[in-house]
This record gives C-alpha cells, sequence and structure tokens, in this order.
C-alpha cells in the first residue's frame, strides 16, 4: 500500500509523525499497534476505500465518509 500511495502524492508519515491513518478492518477490529498509536494521538482512522476513491476520484475525500474510530 505504501507504494500506491506515494505513486499518487501523499507523503508517508513516521511512527511519531502522522496525519491520517489508512487501515483495514481487521487491523481495527485487532486494535493494533498502529490503531492504538493513532487512537492516542487523535489522528484520524480511515478504511482502504478511501485511498481507492481518491485515486479514483483523482482528489482527497472526505475522510469522515471512511472513519473506522465513529
Amino acid at each position: 500500500m505504501t507504494a500506491l500511495v506515494k505513486s499518487h502524492g501523499a507523503t508517508i508519515g513516521t511512527k511519531a509523525v502522522f496525519s491520517l491513518l489508512i487501515a483495514s478492518k481487521l487491523d481495527f477490529d485487532l486494535s493494533t499497534n498502529k490503531i492504538l498509536q493513532a487512537n492516542k494521538k487523535g489522528v484520524s482512522i480511515v478504511g482502504e476505500m478511501f485511498l481507492y476513491d481518491c485515486i479514483i476520484n483523482h482528489k482527497k475525500q472526505n475522510e469522515d465518509h471512511y472513519r473506522l474510530d465513529d
């Protein structure tokens, strides 16, 4: 997924600095470390369809429609 994101102009954050987390439903349900870190930082967590819809529509979509953390 990293290569896909980069190929469309996004930047990849570090474990310490990131503003949005794209995660699978399984990762979210299992509360993996990246999910816990995002929750701790108050970072939005969106499903993978967010990425695909951004690519298809050639622009960033509204994160609220894809949030897993609501």
